[in-house]
């Protein structure tokens, strides 16, 4: 067994879970999480989740114990502001717009000699962002895994500013998407606690609130019963009114 810990951005959310469980479970490996503390409404959840879900690795596979290591915990306004990173993400974002989190993810990783974790994006094929897709295009083989994205000079500018922002993760499971891992789960019988996972990024009396960004994308994803049935009802009614809002007035 390889004791050299594999290191990890977890959430609780379904990708980072599925593969945090297919590291231990399957592949036998040593696995050290990280997760950055933001102030956001979802975060108390997240971490109450991953409690709960590793208690319940413990519980079915007592052998794990020694192989899932102590989450560390990051505050965020402990992560320096990395000026070539911040640099990086705003020119990434004067051709397509990217998330902040991978920002400070980056930065994180910069500041702590971090050159290796692995980062749970789901396949681009579902994702539908150029940015995702260029990466999941240009990743190095590892037995027929993809990983890291390729380091060397690309054709255009953003190319070379994405493989500049994201040279420090790997993306193990970009070439799956969420159905594919709870088959995967299935067949390997721990879908019941992939199950636990939790995604939504502003809930709603304790439940997912059927509204944000992840909630839309489990709805979209086949993943409904997640939600429940009366903020799915009203989902129905607002995703609509949202996309046309987006495509008539919101300028990107």
């Amino acid at each position: 067994m390889n004791r050299k810990p594999i290191n990890i951005f977890w959430t609780g959310g379904w990708d980072s879970t599925f593969r945090l469980l297919q590291l231990l479970i399957i592949e036998e490996k040593v696995v050290q999480p990280h997760f950055v503390v933001r102030a956001q409404p979802s975060v108390g959840y997240e971490i109450n989740t991953m409690i709960n879900i590793r208690r319940q690795i413990f519980r079915r596979y007592p052998g794990l114990r020694d192989m899932l290591l102590p989450t560390k915990y990051i505050d965020i306004r402990e992560i320096d502001k990395d000026t070539d990173i911040s640099e990086c993400l705003k020119e990434i974002n004067n051709f397509h717009y990217l998330a902040n989190q991978y920002q400070f993810l980056a930065s994180y990783c910069k500041q702590n000699l971090i050159k290796d974790i692995e980062l749970s994006i789901e396949s681009h094929r579902y994702v539908g962002n150029k940015i995702f897709i260029f990466i999941a295009e240009n990743l190095s083989n590892n037995n027929g895994i993809p990983f890291k994205l390729e380091q060397k000079e690309y054709e255009s500018e953003l190319k070379n500013l994405t493989c500049k922002l994201f040279q420090y993760f790997k993306f193990p499971i970009i070439h799956l998407t969420k159905m594919e891992m709870r088959k995967y789960a299935q067949e390997y019988e721990f879908d019941a606690i992939l199950g636990l996972a939790w995604f939504c990024a502003t809930p709603w009396r304790g439940k997912p609130c059927g509204f944000c960004g992840p909630c839309i994308g489990a709805i979209k994803k086949g993943f409904p019963n997640k939600i429940p049935l009366f903020r799915r009802l009203l989902s129905r009614v607002h995703l609509p009114l949202r996309s046309f809002y987006r495509k008539n007035f919101k300028n990107y």
